[in-house]
């Protein structure tokens, strides 16, 4: 017997408003993950590190806490390093010798080491 209160929701049989709610809810969370875990496992791969481990650390250590750590802890890829490398440049001045103590541009003759 079917009762005037039942909602068929994706070929599922509800029977109240909770239930379709808490339903959708569970899909949003669901495909949230799955988004989660494609863009972890991508921005992994960016980082040189191993997708699989990516995955394993997203699912043990608890969604969405795991993607928060992760933005948080993930690695430097190469060119955030060199930028970094840049920022922080010491020695000598590639074209006149001076010693540069961190300076971005040369105080003799203004060589910028963003030029390179």
């Amino acid at each position: 017997m079917n009762s005037t209160h039942d909602i068929d929701f994706l070929g599922i049989k509800l029977t109240t408003g909770s239930q379709l709610a808490s339903t959708i809810l569970l899909i949003v969370f669901a495909i949230s993950f799955i988004v989660s875990a494609f863009w972890i496992c991508r921005d992994a791969r960016l980082r040189n590190k191993d997708p699989f481990l990516a995955f394993i650390f997203l699912s043990a250590a608890g969604w969405p806490f795991s993607l928060l750590w992760w933005l948080w802890l993930r690695p430097f890829t190469q060119k955030e390093r060199e930028e970094e490398a840049a920022k922080n440049v010491s020695g000598d001045c590639p074209k006149c010798g001076t010693f540069l103590s961190g300076k971005q541009e040369c105080p003799n003759c203004h060589w910028n080491s963003k030029q390179t």
